[in-house]
């Protein structure tokens, strides 16, 4: 069998385990990118629909808006009829088109609180999707592989594996003697 230059089994050992950590943070790494992605892109397309909803919601209100004031203008020749007024001529037309353009107002008013909530929710859709599209596992991976490599590099090199690398100076043992007042060592 040859013999690995450059280091000693435990050492050559001590980088394979390396290496396989370098891995795992790697997948790592990607697989919480791609979570954020996915749950961005889920999130965005929740938002989406609850704007198509809320959109529905507005014309469904607007159109209630509309049938109970229709049924109120309704009364009004009614109304007109039995107090001895001609209906839908003179001063009754008159009431009769301000309350029609009141309660279209009425009911445009109504709609465009939801066109604002759907709104905002298609926005808060388009920023989540942006942020999705901002992420990249791949990158996110190879960043994690790069910093790994450079970390078991630096090790490699300073800790003398391999024999090859520069190696970090032994701080010489420090001693502390303690002197009473005539001088004597304790």
């Amino acid at each position: 069998m040859h013999e690995i230059k450059g280091g000693t089994g435990v050492e050559i050992a001590t980088l394979a385990i390396a290496a396989v950590g370098m891995a795992v943070a790697a997948y790592g790494a990607y697989a919480t990118a791609k979570d954020q992605q996915d749950t961005l892109k889920a999130r965005a397309k929740a938002k989406d629909e609850d704007a198509a909803i809320a959109l529905q919601a507005g014309q469904e209100a607007a159109n209630r808006q509309r049938e109970k004031d229709k049924r109120l203008l309704n009364s009004f020749g009614a109304a007109a009829a039995g107090r001895g007024v001609v209906a839908h001529e003179g001063s009754a037309l008159l009431q009769e088109l301000d309350f029609a353009s009141k309660s279209e107002l009425e009911a445009q008013h109504v709609e465009y609180g939801y066109k604002i909530n759907a709104r905002e929710k298609n926005v808060e859709a388009s920023f989540m999707k942006w942020q999705a599209s901002k992420i990249s596992p791949e990158t996110s991976m190879g960043m994690s592989l790069l910093s790994s490599a450079g970390s078991i590099a630096g090790s490699y090199g300073t800790s003398g594996l391999g024999g090859g690398g520069a190696t970090t100076p032994k701080a010489a043992p420090s001693t502390y003697a303690m002197r009473g007042a005539a001088g004597e060592d304790f």
